[in-house]
C-alpha cells in the first residue's frame, strides 16, 4: 500500500485506513447492532401461529428457547435464525455436570 490509497477513518476515530472506514470501528458498529436487536425482542401475542412463517399450528406447536412457538418446519434453531446460542448451552452444562474418573491407589502388599 502507499501513502496515496490511505484516507482517515470517516468515524472521526483519527485512525488511518484504505476504506472509508477502518476495521475497528467496522467491529463497533456490528456490535451495536447485535445490541439493539437484542434489546429489542418482540413479543408473540398470537401463539397459535409460527413466529417464522405465520402458519396456523395446532396441538404441535414446539416453543423454543427464544421464547417463540413454530411449526414443524421451523422448530430447528437453525431453521428459524435462532439468537440463542446452544453450543454454548450445551457445553457449559457439560463443564458442570462432568465425573472425575480417577482410580483409587492401592498399596503395595
Amino acid at each position: 500500500m502507499t501513502v496515496d490509497n490511505m484516507n482517515k477513518c470517516q468515524e472521526s476515530c483519527g485512525f488511518i485506513s484504505s476504506s472509508k472506514i477502518c476495521k475497528i470501528c467496522i467491529k463497533k458498529n456490528e456490535y451495536e447492532k447485535r445490541q439493539k436487536i437484542k434489546m429489542s425482542k418482540l413479543i408473540q401475542i398470537n401463539k397459535s401461529k409460527c413466529w417464522k412463517c405465520k402458519k396456523r399450528i395446532s396441538i404441535s406447536a414446539i416453543q423454543c428457547r427464544c421464547k417463540y412457538y413454530f411449526c414443524d418446519k421451523h422448530r430447528y434453531p437453525e431453521e428459524h435464525s435462532c439468537l440463542i446460542n446452544y453450543k454454548k448451552l450445551g457445553l457449559a452444562l457439560l463443564k458442570k455436570n462432568v465425573i472425575k474418573c480417577q482410580s483409587d491407589k492401592f498399596e503395595k502388599i
